[in-house]
């Protein structure tokens, strides 16, 4: 669908050059509108009116907030032996993900025999026979890459339980036989990253206990409540005095519970237990604790977001329990999420990286980051960003509104205003924010479906310059690749059989030779649908007003990055 930019008040006057980036010491330009009688001119920015079926948005520059924080800092991978000991190319992340600064290794420390670091993970008469070589490898290689590892230490290797029946996930859902063992062999994994790296470097990461405590199908005592509750709140103090004897006293160390939807037990009594219980492993009142972290999935394509709690709801549930407990620097954060499944393929109807690959997923993330900068929530770590994941591949939409919202980091956040006329319900956001150098910038999205094709959105601001430049970005499916895939397939006759699990999935879980071949056939053209597009241009205020107008097709985004010229 082609997509006009409207700048829509005689208030603005348009250089012309669509993608072309204006000179702003020139006076040239295209022929000016004749302005309307300054009788009749909104003086500021509050003046303004919407038109009909317009969504505006009234900046108040004056009004200044905190500033924004990096909420898209995380990314997740399943098993660090398969996503991190190939390594990536120099500089990879600063250039493709730039934003990225921690990589999680999930159930980093064992729970079957692929991720028990054992040389034997079945012979139980040799309990030291360590292989932490891979684990080291991996770190070397996320370090390589300006980012920070982060160690969430895995469920029990199995020759350290008796019993150690695997779950829904694979790995031993049991604790330790003995807790002085596991202390030893924690303090062991510790030490090794410490000789390769350094006390003072390993100490800068951050540490977690297993992935979703309180979720029955990853840990469980013979699903006691109970009995799991104390054996989970004995594994976390034991693990964190393990690292704190190799690491010093001060550890970033927390933990990751569903929240988003109930558990065997109650994720408050964890957060209790650290707050004022009494530690398992020292005797001594709490346990060590810096960062809580929550799952938040909706389980379908992000059309109408189903999830059993909102985000804000997920993260309220275990900040209200730390600050009711005396804990009020905590960390708060996502460590995994998104969207569950679509259309069923083959083998499940899971989304690979957990996200769709329709242009909807943009506004979706863009939902996402503005519900977390409301809301005080410190990140969400992502599983994915290109069609292979965290290696080269197409960029998805998650990808562009990832790199598009880390321009806003830094910056003060402004009052936003919203008024419209326009019938029906379309749910319609901004977030803009000021630099130290006075550059607003604006993320706005439209999200749901009906209505329209596409939506008006103007921007009012009193700049305060008599001229300004414009950056324009915008997130449609011109800056997708997904609407070309998914018609060749339907061309081609390629259905959800070709696919392991959905074929919505940004990431295609492709298992066929036919669909293959029609994939690498046409990466080509994919890769050039997915590049995201910019529009610059300079524009004239009335009097320091900016009065803008985009139009954009819903579900999207739009990011514009305004400098005044003085």
């Amino acid at each position: 669908m082609k997509k006009r930019l409207l700048f829509l008040s005689a208030l603005c006057l348009l250089t012309g050059c669509a993608g072309g980036v204006a000179d702003p010491s020139t006076e040239a330009g295209p022929p000016t509108a004749v302005p309307t009688a300054p009788a009749t001119l909104p003086k500021t920015a509050a003046d303004v009116e919407p038109g009909e079926n317009e969504f505006l948005f009234r900046l108040d520059l004056s009004e200044r907030g905190e500033k924004i924080n990096n909420k898209v800092s995380d990314v997740n991978v399943w098993m660090f032996q398969s996503s991190c000991l190939d390594g990536w190319d120099e500089n990879h992340f600063r250039e493709e993900f730039p934003f990225v600064e921690r990589i999680q290794f999930m159930q980093a420390t064992g729970g079957n025999a692929e991720r028990d670091l054992f040389l034997d993970p079945y012979d139980a008469s040799v309990r030291d026979d360590y292989k932490f070589d891979e684990l080291i490898a991996a770190c070397k290689n996320v370090l390589a890459q300006g980012v920070k590892p982060m160690i969430k230490t895995g469920n029990v290797p199995m020759k350290f339980s008796t019993v150690n029946t695997p779950g829904v996930f694979g790995v031993n859902m049991y604790p330790p036989d003995d807790y002085n063992e596991y202390y030893g062999y924690i303090c062991d994994v510790a030490a090794s990253l410490v000789a390769e790296f350094g006390r003072e470097e390993v100490a800068s990461w951050r540490w977690g206990v297993l992935t979703e405590y309180e979720n029955k199908d990853w840990f469980s005592y013979d699903e006691s409540e109970e009995a799991t509750f104390e054996a989970y709140c004995r594994l976390y103090d034991t693990t964190a005095a393990a690292l704190q004897s190799v690491l010093g006293e001060e550890i970033n160390i927390g933990a990751h519970s569903m929240t988003v939807a109930e558990g065997l037990w109650d994720e408050e009594r964890f957060i209790e237990h650290c707050a004022s219980g009494t530690n398992f492993w020292t005797g001594e009142t709490g346990s060590p604790l810096t960062y809580l972290a929550v799952s938040f999935y909706d389980t379908t394509i992000p059309n109408s977001p189903r999830a059993a709690k909102s985000l804000p709801d997920t993260i309220q549930k275990v900040r209200a329990a730390a600050e009711a407990a005396g804990m009020t620097e905590l960390i708060y954060g996502v460590d995994e999420g998104r969207i569950l499944v679509g259309v069923k393929g083959s083998q499940a109807a899971d989304l690979t990286s957990r996200v769709v690959g329709d242009t909807a997923q943009g506004a979706y993330d863009a939902r996402l980051i503005l519900q977390m900068v409301d809301n005080d929530i410190d990140y969400f770590s992502a599983w994915g960003y290109t069609t292979a994941g965290l290696r080269d591949g197409i960029p998805t939409v998650s990808l562009h509104v990832a790199r598009e919202f880390y321009k806003m980091v830094g910056s003060a956040r402004v009052g936003v205003e919203k008024a419209f006329k326009t019938p029906g319900a379309t749910e319609y956001e901004a977030l803009a924010s000021v630099g130290d150098d006075g550059t607003l910038r604006m993320m706005a999205y439209t999200f749901g479906r009906g209505g329209e094709d596409t939506v008006p959105l103007r921007f009012a601001a009193d700049l305060g310059a008599a001229r300004a430049q414009v950056r324009l970005v915008r997130i449609d499916d011109d800056a997708n690749f997904f609407d070309e895939w998914r018609a060749d397939c339907e061309a081609a006759e390629i259905g959800a059989e070709h696919f392991s699990w959905s074929p919505d999935s940004s990431e295609p879980p492709i298992i066929t030779d036919e669909a293959r071949a029609l994939w690498e056939e046409n990466s080509g053209k994919y890769a050039a649908a997915a590049e995201l597009k910019e529009e610059v241009y300079v524009v004239e205020t009335e009097g320091g007003l900016l009065d803008l107008t985009v139009e954009i097709p819903r579900s999207s985004v739009v990011f514009l990055t305004v400098k005044p010229l003085y």
